[in-house]
């Protein structure tokens, strides 16, 4: 079955990845500090897909998920989001991160995390409560259509973002 062998592809990536974490970042307890620095006002749910381009130039739209994050994660949520595949030859860094090792650090590590997190998101209707419950509303037909369109946007979401994935790691 496709949808548990990707379930399963999760959490062998989670496993592998928080070993990663742990050696990359170091002690546990640098991944619980919140310094200031560290942190800006990020839109959340930043990519292409919310941008509107006008004669004052890019303007980002859709801030429902807005609030304090790391700059590691906006950067990698830009680039991986599911909705707009980028090269990864066109991944630039942002002069905010330009000489920056801990922030550089942080992204190598975060880009697995926020790839396995929107690879989850676009799977998530197969979680069995929300399956059940959507099967009671549209009926047995329209979920297992839905269904297979979230596997295969899945597949192909693997199959293109984890260029991204090595290309921000070796930045």
């Amino acid at each position: 079955n496709r949808a548990k062998k990707l379930i399963q592809y999760i959490y062998e990536k989670l496993d592998m990845t928080s070993e990663r974490v742990m050696s990359n970042l170091g002690h546990r307890e640098s991944l619980l500090v919140w310094e200031r620095d560290r942190f800006n006002i990020s839109p959340g749910d930043f990519g292409f897909h919310n941008t509107i381009r006008s004669s004052d130039g890019l303007k980002f739209i859709d801030f429902e998920f807005g609030g304090w994050d790391d700059p590691a994660k906006t950067f990698c949520d830009f680039y991986l989001q599911p909705e707009v595949y980028v090269e990864p030859g066109y991944i630039v860094l942002p002069n905010l991160m330009k000489g920056k090792r801990d922030l550089l650090r942080r992204s190598s590590v975060m880009a697995e995390i926020v790839y396995l997190k929107w690879l989850s998101i676009i799977l998530g209707l197969l979680e069995p409560n929300r399956y059940n419950r959507l099967k009671r509303l549209r009926g047995k037909d329209a979920c297992v259509s839905l269904a297979r369109q979230r596997i295969e946007k899945a597949e192909g979401y693997m199959k293109n973002r984890l260029s991204v994935v090595n290309a921000i790691r070796e930045l």
